[in-house]
């Protein structure tokens, strides 16, 4: 799988890095858990428009507007091809701009979204990538869950068959 990075022109180089950093992670993770036989590659500048040669791009909106979110994987029938990560957050919550640091943890955590990953349960107490819970906690864990999900959705590639939808959901990796 290919991604790419599509930033506003007023990102900032630390911004940017951030968002390449969670795809290396994910490459890294990738590699350990499938052996090669399913990659993830950053193709950001191969060609001139990086929407003309990745699965995935995440676009980097530092204003966004409208409803209030850090990320947002926007999927269909063909997957999840498209993700905005945003920086900024209205004056009504309070709160400073995303740093770089958590604009890399919401790539993260969108990616994994792209790559077939739902939610955990116990959404909003969950420390795993795929919950909510870690912002309080520091740096999010990829968890043994996070990537049990991973093998699930990915169990094509180790029956060495053609790629196919994974088994009916939601998958409980409690019962490992």
């Amino acid at each position: 799988m290919t991604v790419a990075v599509q930033a506003h022109p007023r990102a900032t180089k630390a911004q940017r890095a951030a968002i390449h950093g969670a795809i290396a992670t994910w490459s890294a993770v990738f590699n350990d858990c499938f052996d090669g036989l399913i990659t993830v590659t950053d193709v950001t500048g191969a060609k001139k428009s990086n929407q003309q040669v990745a699965d995935i791009v995440v676009h980097f909106v530092p204003t966004a507007g409208g409803v209030v979110f850090g990320g947002y994987a926007i999927c269909g029938d063909h997957g999840c091809p498209n993700i905005l990560v945003r920086s900024d957050l209205p004056p009504s919550l309070g709160r400073d701009p995303y740093s770089p640091e958590y604009i890399g943890w919401v790539t993260l955590h969108e990616l994994g979204h792209a790559f077939g990953l739902g939610h955990t349960t116990n959404l909003l107490e969950s420390t795993d990538l795929m919950g909510y819970g870690w912002p309080d906690l520091g740096d999010p864990v990829l968890s043994d869950c996070d990537v049990d999900g991973l093998r699930f959705v990915f169990a094509w590639a180790f029956e060495g068959s053609d790629p196919h939808e994974p088994a009916p959901g939601p998958y409980d990796c409690s019962l490992d």
